[in-house]
């Protein structure tokens, strides 16, 4: 496990790692709602997602949940 701080990041485990930057354009994304929900068909569901960029990725992000 790895936690960070203020760009500081801790080790929490007995794991050699490294952590590097980015070398291509890419995103990343963070589920700010709930992860499980309950619900019935036909009902729906929304899902709260925070998307982030890296080295100037600059392309539509689309998800799709079958």
């Amino acid at each position: 496990r790895v936690q960070a701080s203020q760009n500081v990041f801790f080790d929490l485990s007995n794991f050699n790692f490294q952590i590097e930057p980015a070398d291509e354009a890419g995103y990343s994304f963070q589920v700010s709602s709930p992860i499980s929900q309950q619900l019935c068909v036909p009902n729906t569901a929304e899902v709260a997602l925070s998307v982030g960029a890296f080295l100037d990725f600059d392309a539509p992000v689309t998800l799709e949940i079958v």
